[in-house]
């Protein structure tokens, strides 16, 4: 094995190209974090002709996967913890190459959220949870119910990610033992899903109507940051207008929250001439919404 590694080391860190290197070994328990390989190297590279190339060596009984990817790709990966797993590299891998200290600096970010990156992480988790909420809730209704448990666990997740987030924490696998420590009502509901004793479509009706009062009680944090842009002006916003000023991490489900927003009293629609008879724009505006600890409220 040690052999392997200082072979993979010397490949990679005399490239006048590479700027980082970390090993991530795996525990024999938990295999899944390194793709089922003993390691696994990120190697960050200034440039290169593709943004992320896989390759997978073998020593004897010792198996290693290397990806090597450009620092845009590493800032994609990284950008509001997009890709988990990478969070686990970096927090819970060894630096074995560092130029410009560069991976060190990655680490200190990741540690250390500015208020902006948490909202914008809040808001793009809180977007998720609500799009696969409305889905289970559809599929609920039409008895699909296996596809609405599946759909229900996709809630739970970006629950239990954007709870770390209010904490001040990056995201990370395995999600449900740390989450328990984090947020027990979540878990508790995690439990519940899985291993209640009621049938499935008791457990299905009880879960959403717990998780209604969950996203709404999340609503604050979750909204901040789009609330933030749209008081930038007194005007109303077109949908594509937020579109192109948040970050594009965010706006997948922009419609879906638009309209929760709505629903709720949160934000108003505008609706402006389109030029026809009876055809409207609909834009909208950050209205005279305040939050009560806990709980949504209309008024001063």
């Amino acid at each position: 094995m040690e052999e392997m590694m200082r072979e993979l080391y010397q490949e990679h860190s005399g490239s006048p190209l590479t700027l980082s290197m970390i090993v991530f070994q795996t525990k024999s328990e938990d295999k899944l974090s390194s793709e089922y390989f003993d390691a696994l190297f990120l190697i960050v590279q200034e440039d290169a002709e593709h943004p992320w190339r896989i390759h997978h060596y073998e020593s004897g009984n010792w198996r290693a996967a290397v990806h090597t990817i450009t620092k845009a790709m590493e800032t994609e990966w990284l950008d509001y913890h997009r890709r988990i797993h990478t969070i686990d590299w970096f927090m819970n891998g060894e630096v074995i190459f560092d130029k410009n200290q560069g991976a060190n600096n990655i680490l200190h970010n990741i540690s250390t959220m500015s208020a902006e990156e948490r909202e914008v992480s809040a808001g793009r988790e809180f977007a998720r949870s609500i799009g696969y909420f409305e889905e289970a809730k559809g599929l609920f209704r039409s008895f699909q119910y296996l596809d609405a448990f599946h759909k229900i666990m996709e809630v739970l997740l970006h629950l239990a990610r954007l709870s770390f987030i209010e904490h001040g924490l990056a995201p990370r696998s395995p999600v449900w033992e740390e989450i328990k420590k984090v947020n027990p009502d979540i878990f508790k509901l995690y439990t519940e899903l899985i291993a209640g004793e009621d049938p499935l479509p008791e457990r299905l009706d009880l879960l959403i109507l717990a998780l209604e009062y969950e996203i709404g009680a999340k609503t604050r944090e979750g909204t901040a940051h789009l609330l933030t842009v749209m008081r930038e002006r007194a005007g109303a916003w077109e949908a594509d207008e937020l579109r192109h000023r948040l970050p594009s991490t965010t706006t997948a489900e922009l419609s879906l929250l638009l309209e929760y927003l709505v629903r709720k009293g949160i934000i108003d629609v505008k609706l402006e001439k389109a030029g026809g008879e009876t055809l409207y724009h609909r834009k909208y505006t950050a209205g005279n919404f305040h939050f009560m600890e806990g709980a949504v409220s209309n008024g001063p």
